[in-house]
């Protein structure tokens, strides 16, 4: 029972994130984000106002930064990952 609703809960967190991936979210810290899954790009909002596009992100990463940016997880899991472009 217990890896079935393990299931469902992951299958209900994925599907409210697709829900907010192409909404743009801001942190505390002025960073934001907003994830494309068809086309694999995340645009990635930095604080001092601009904005880049990343291409080829996997839906996991995406998600994960897209419901809660920061600078931390930008500068591990994104920043020179991934081909960019300004915006």
């Amino acid at each position: 029972m217990i890896p079935l609703l393990a299931r469902a809960a992951a299958a209900y967190a994925v599907k409210k994130g697709m829900e907010q991936a192409g909404k743009a979210r801001a942190s505390a810290s002025g960073f934001g984000g907003s994830y494309d899954p068809t086309e694999r790009t995340l645009t990635v909002y930095l604080p001092d106002g601009s904005a880049y596009e990343y291409s080829g992100v996997p839906l996991d990463t995406g998600l994960a930064f897209t419901l809660a940016p920061s600078g931390e997880q930008f500068n591990a899991g994104i920043r020179n990952r991934y081909p960019a472009s300004r915006v």
